[in-house]
C-alpha cells in the first residue's frame, strides 16, 4: 500500500516540480490522501480548493498517461469537487 502512495508522490513530483498554484487533494479512496501545492507533495488530508477522488486503479491510469481524466470525470470513476477550473490545469500537465 505504502509502496502504491510513493508512486502517485513520485509520479505528482515529476509532474509539478514546481508544486501547484493552489491546494488541492487527492484521495485515493483505497491507499489515502496526497496533498499538492505551492509547497510541493505530500500525505495528508488538508483543506483545498479542489479535491479529486478515485481508487488507485483510476489514478495509476491518469498519472501514466493510459487514461484522461475528463473522460474518468464524465464517466463517473473520477469525482472532482470544488473549483473545476484548477482540476482542468491539472489534466492539463498529467
Amino acid at each position: 500500500m505504502a509502496a502504491t502512495l510513493g508512486k502517485a508522490m513520485q509520479a505528482l513530483e515529476n509532474a509539478f516540480p514546481d508544486g501547484f498554484d493552489c491546494p488541492v487533494r487527492f484521495e485515493i479512496t483505497d491507499l489515502g490522501s496526497l496533498m499538492l501545492d505551492s509547497e510541493g507533495v505530500r500525505q495528508g488530508h488538508e483543506d483545498a480548493v479542489c479535491v479529486m477522488r478515485a481508487d488507485s486503479e483510476v489514478f495509476a491510469d491518469i498519472l501514466s498517461g493510459r487514461a484522461d481524466a475528463m473522460k474518468l470525470f464524465f464517466s463517473g470513476r473520477l469525482r472532482i469537487e470544488g473549483e473545476i477550473g484548477a482540476a482542468m490545469r491539472l489534466g492539463r500537465s498529467l
